[in-house]
């Protein structure tokens, strides 16, 4: 027991020193969520532009802000209970803006502002916000737009540099009198590439049969083992997701689920598996539906490519369906410029970029290539995103072959309901006939005998006056030659404006409910008269106002009138006065047309963009606000920096006149001689293999973003990348195989002086997993990890149920990539281990290291579960205890324990305490089944066993299974 406390010490001890941040400073988080906000509803009274600082309090500064005014400070940066700029939008003292409170989604932006330090560029002299000066000069000769150079390899004469990118990282060693460290182990080695590659951990088979390979290419065996595994996609799939901003709900206000997301979830897994040429795979993602199929499946994989457009969030429920779209457009600029260009786009919407060469301008030049794109399928009180069918000519013949008999069936219902309805009007009409003929027989003896009130009385026989029945009963005795004649005449306003007013006042009520078009039959002016006695009937109960008298009156002749069986008896059922064989048919055919419209053929759709009905050009908002416009719609163009006119060679593309112009964007993007579309790219793959890029800023390559560690190798990878048909797992090869991928992690006191970052690469990354691959080995090493790829979830399945707040279901055997991912409520496993808000997209996960992360898993039922399965597998394999401890050592870490770890592990297993009951307990709650763990207590009577569990789950606990070295 002593040795499991020891072993969660020391990875709570040894974790503390080890943390990473994300690379954005939190600058572009407010250009893009606070600032416009402050500019739109709070710098007209508190601000130094407007001349206003109502209450003391100035919100244009950060100074200001943490100054306060009158009543304090009204900011405290990383604690937003303390800042009192929330309880004024929360209305929870003040109420501001005045104008009405700012959604919730917008509130929670200022929040999660607040709490990650409140970060502010705005200076004491920024007041409101001015047009910066742009030196354009400067902004050419920035490294990130200008072309890649055509670098040479340099010269190395070392045997450590084995390839053209070890050469760049030597050289660049060389020059700090830094020297590489050694090679990794071959099990460290492995572990560390599985990882990378698939996201699983080697099984103790292949850690085995590499150990023993004695061919000069083992290493590029497994490499192209892992390349060609379907769990590859899986593994960088997810990578492109969280760039992707991928969730399977649309968050913000209604968190609506979409059904269809893993399509696109799917379709990227597929992509990265086949290699599809980053060109192309940028090509089909922004204009999929644009481009050429040569057969039904890649028509439909086309289509599906184009949700990277649509999954983003969505406030559904916006009012000011203007501000919707201008949002979703906004969404998409931002991402599409991060992603692709590694650029802040969105900084640009309320006034020319702070930084970076991007003007409002650029910006709105580039919007109307959106704005020009249906990404909602319609703009009504709860907005619909768009999802397109997907080609499938079976299914298209079946729903064509269902629709027609579907219309068949439709028309024969109606026909009988039509014919229902006639009857019921001919009963009602000769009950109006003998309403109109016994009206005046309604007396006071008939109402209440015991109730004499005349006022009321009168008001009763006014619902019956000849005005109300007498167009029934002069209008029905027509010819039905002479009856729309006749209509027109009594109905038409123009005749009634003529009449005189008292006449006219009687005849309203009659008049108002004939609505726009007067009825052509007499059947017809029976719905008149009716819906008129009703609204009568309505308004004379009111005004008879509400004393026990009156109550009495009114429901004695609302009995008479429409109770069961009176002449507007509104009780009957359906197809009441119909004989009894027609009223069975008509019951029976209801009845199959229902279950008729439940056997529907489903049809496959995507979440999907299509091109708008009109191209529609974009003026720029002023200070981004949707509703305030300087100057005229800009035509489409890209962004000035990045057109011929500062990198010559590089063309702007002609948008068609007719169409979106996202294709030509595309193609523009991937133009070879882009400056960023490549570096971008590469820099990410790097990122993947040793924790940071080569530019530590991976979606930000702007002025503020950071510099390349090694500029060279980074435009030599752009370049390659380019010459090998922007293959991405040619890149993966050749960055896992080199001498620099393959060093170990290691301590030099020397080197971390020297370069503490690791910046020059003289050692590789220790790197925590992230929640994916965490959650992904425990079911592996517990031998539940069901490798099935892709798919949508059924509840019918059992592998996951939509239980509301959040549909994730941690115990499903489904890899986690698979696991529903709901923007509202992530589930507590992905939150413990920075999961983050997916609501953006994200550039980097970050990789926090706290203590509660390792009392997560201790008491997980997961983890439990592993450590139970483990434990029972090498039990029943072996009884040799070195033999068990190696087989733990090998599922869990990757690789075989050496004599001292050995000698331990039998010390704590020779001193385990017998069962206790808490661990029984625990474990039999994890599950009630066979499958999933111990059915009762009799599996846990051996002590034996209940210590090498307890031994098992501690490996779980140990640094050593959370980090890749």
């Amino acid at each position: 027991m002593q040795t499991f406390m020891r072993l969660i010490a020391m990875n709570i001890a040894c974790s503390c020193w080890l943390t990473w941040a994300v690379a954005d400073d939190g600058t572009a988080y407010f250009e893009q969520h606070i600032r416009p906000v402050l500019v739109e509803h709070c710098y007209e009274c508190h601000s130094n532009g407007a001349g206003k600082a109502e209450g003391g309090l100035r919100l244009d500064t950060q100074s200001s802000m943490l100054e306060g005014g009158d009543s304090g400070p009204s900011l405290v940066p990383g604690m937003p209970a303390e800042s009192m700029i929330m309880d004024a939008l929360n209305y929870e003292s003040v109420e501001m803006p005045p104008s009405g409170k700012l959604d919730a989604a917008t509130i929670a932006k200022f929040e999660n502002w607040i709490s990650s330090g409140a970060a502010d560029p705005r200076t004491e002299d920024s007041g409101m916000p001015k047009k910066p000066s742009i030196d354009w000069e400067q902004a050419e000769n920035y490294w990130a737009f200008q072309p890649a150079d055509d670098v040479r390899v340099p010269t190395v004469e070392n045997a450590w540099a084995t390839s053209p990118l070890d050469q760049f990282i030597y050289a660049r060693l060389a020059e700090e009198d830094l020297s590489p460290a050694p090679e990794a182990s071959r099990s460290t080695w492995l572990r560390r590439v599985s990882f990378d590659l698939i996201g699983l951990p080697p099984t103790p088979q292949q850690l085995d049969d590499f150990l023993s390979d004695p061919r000069d290419d083992a290493y590029e065996l497994v490499v192209d083992r892992l390349l060609r595994s379907p769990h590859y996609g899986e593994r960088w799939g997810r990578h492109w997701l969280d760039l992707a901003r991928y969730a399977d709900t649309n968050g913000a206000d209604e968190n609506h689920k979409y059904p269809e997301s893993w399509r696109y979830r799917d379709y990227v897994v597929e992509a990265f598996n086949s290699d599809t040429p980053y060109d192309r795979f940028i090509h089909e993602q922004l204009a999929g539906d644009l481009l050429p199929a040569r057969s039904e499946a890649e028509r439909r994989k086309l289509l599906t490519a184009t949700g990277f457009l649509v999954i983003g969030p969505k406030m559904l429920a916006e009012q000011d369906k203007d501000k919707l779209v201008a949002d979703i457009v906004d969404e998409q600029l931002d991402t599409v410029g991060k992603v692709f260009l590694g650029l802040t786009l969105g900084c640009a919407r309320c006034h020319d970029h702070k930084f970076d060469p991007i003007t409002a301008a650029d910006y709105y030049a580039l919007a109307g290539i959106f704005h020009s794109t249906q990404t909602m399928e319609h703009l009504d009180h709860v907005s619909q995103w768009s999802e397109r069918v997907l080609p499938d000519a079976v299914s298209a013949q079946l729903l064509n072959d269902f629709e027609q008999h579907f219309a068949q069936q439709q028309a024969e219902v109606q026909a009988l309901r039509i014919q229902a309805r006639q009857q019921e009007k001919l009963v009602l009409a000769e009950r109006l006939k003998s309403l109109w003929m016994s009206r005046l027989a309604i007396d006071d003896e008939s109402l209440d005998s015991s109730i004499a009130d005349d006022e009321s009385n009168v008001s009763l026989r006014l619902v019956l006056d000849s005005e109300a029945l007498t167009p029934w009963v002069q209008l029905s005795q027509l010819p039905e030659s002479e009856f729309a004649k006749a209509v027109e005449e009594r109905f038409d306003p123009n005749t009634n404006a003529e009449s005189n007013q008292t006449e006219s006042a009687t005849k309203d009520w009659v008049f108002n409910v004939i609505g726009q078009r007067p009825p052509e039959t007499a059947l017809e002016l029976i719905d008149v008269v009716v819906a008129a006695l009703s609204q009568r009937w309505l308004a004379l109960a009111t005004e008879l106002g509400e004393n026990e008298k009156a109550d009495k009156k009114i429901q004695t002749a609302e009995r008479m009138l429409f109770g069961k069986d009176a002449p507007l008896d509104v009780t009957r059922e359906p197809g009441q006065f119909l004989p009894s064989n027609v009223r069975e048919e008509l019951a029976a055919r209801v009845k199959q047309f229902k279950e008729l419209e439940k056997q529907r053929p489903s049809v496959a759709k995507a979440m999907a963009v299509d091109e708008a009905k009109q191209v529609k050009l974009v003026a720029v908002h002023v200070r981004g606000n949707h509703l305030q416009f300087a100057g005229d719609p800009l035509p489409r163009r890209v962004p000035k920096i990045l057109s011929e006119q500062h990198i010559g060679q590089l063309p702007s593309p002609a948008f068609p006149e007719g169409g979106s112009g996202r294709l030509q964007f595309a193609q523009w993007l991937t133009h070879p001689d882009h400056p960023l579309t490549a570096r971008v790219m590469v820099n990410r793959i790097w990122q993947g293999h040793f924790g940071e890029g080569l530019v530590a800023s991976p979606s930000n390559f702007g002025l503020r973003g950071d510099l390349p560690s090694h500029p060279q190798l980074l435009d030599w990878l752009a370049a390659e990348f380019q010459r090998q048909g922007w293959s991405i797992k040619a890149m993966h090869r050749m960055i896992v195989l080199s001498s620099t991928y393959r060093m170990a992690w290691i301590n030099n006191p020397e080197s971390e002086e020297i370069d503490p970052e690791n910046r020059l690469l003289w050692r590789q990354n220790r790197r925590r997993l992230e929640a994916e691959p965490i959650r992904d080995a425990l079911l592996a090493i517990g031998g539940r990890l069901d490798h099935e790829i892709g798919g949508a979830w059924e509840a019918a399945s059992g592998k996951y149920v939509d239980s509301g707040a959040s549909w994730s279901d941690l115990d499903s055997p489904r890899r986690t990539l698979h696991l529903p991912i709901n923007r509202a409520a992530l589930d507590d496993f992905f939150s413990t281990f920075d999961y983050v808000d997916p609501a953006a997209s994200l550039e980097k996960r970050p990789a926090t290291i706290v203590p509660h992360q390792t009392l997560f898993l201790m008491n997980h039922p997961l983890s439990m579960h592993a450590g139970w399965a483990l434990a029972q597998r090498v039990t029943s394999a072996t009884q040799s205890p070195v033999d068990r401890v190696r087989m733990a050592y090998a599922n869990v870490y990757g690789r075989y324990p050496n004599d001292d770890e050995i000698r331990r592990a039998r010390e704590f297993i020779e001193q385990a305490e017998t069962p206790s009951l808490w661990t029984r307990g625990a474990l039999v709650n994890v599950a009630g089944t066979s499958d999933n763990g111990p059915n009762s207590d009799d599996k846990f009577q051996d002590a034996e066993v209940d210590a090498w569990v307890r031994y098992c789950r501690s490996l779980l606990l140990a640094n050593e299974f959370l980090y890749i070295d």
